[in-house]
């Protein structure tokens, strides 16, 4: 039986997940790393998770 992956790519909105984090310091810690991903990757975010 082959495994199948539990995390799939879904059309989820990357920042509105991240501007749902309740935690100030996070939410903020989260912003920049994905400011960050973007500018290295130069790809717009993509959410996964399990569906």
């Amino acid at each position: 039986m082959a495994y199948e992956l539990k995390t799939k790519l879904n059309d989820g909105d990357v920042t509105k997940f991240i501007e749902s984090i309740i935690d100030p310091q996070r939410k903020k810690d989260s912003l920049i790393i994905l400011d960050f991903f973007k500018e290295i990757t130069e790809e717009e975010p993509k959410m996964w998770g399990v569906v």
